[in-house]
């Protein structure tokens, strides 16, 4: 176990509306991890199902969410989700709601 936070890596709080979501993500950036990727990590562990399954790609400072999502919620949650990622400027969020 951890003893303090300074040892956590990709350590992140998000929070949306009254929810919020401490999530502790083992990708710290280097030469192998893009932000997409750091990205793809914290998404792949997101308790809601489907915000799992969106893909990210990131270039010049912009990274972009796309896919499906069943509600403007869970599009929402999923920005937030990756809003502090290192490196990322800007989120361009092209996720469709479907529902």
């Amino acid at each position: 176990m951890f003893r303090d936070a300074s040892q956590l890596t990709g350590f992140y709080t998000t929070s949306c509306e009254r929810y919020v979501v401490y999530l502790r993500v083992e990708c710290p950036m280097n030469d192998n991890n893009s932000p997409a990727d750091v990205a793809k990590k914290i998404l792949g562990t997101n308790s809601y199902r489907p915000i799992r399954f969106l893909d990210c790609t990131f270039e010049n400072g912009v990274l972009t969410l796309g896919g499906r999502l069943p509600s403007f919620y869970l599009k929402q949650v999923a920005q937030i989700a990756v809003a502090q990622v290192e490196g990322v400027e800007r989120i361009e969020n092209r996720i469709e709601v479907i529902g």
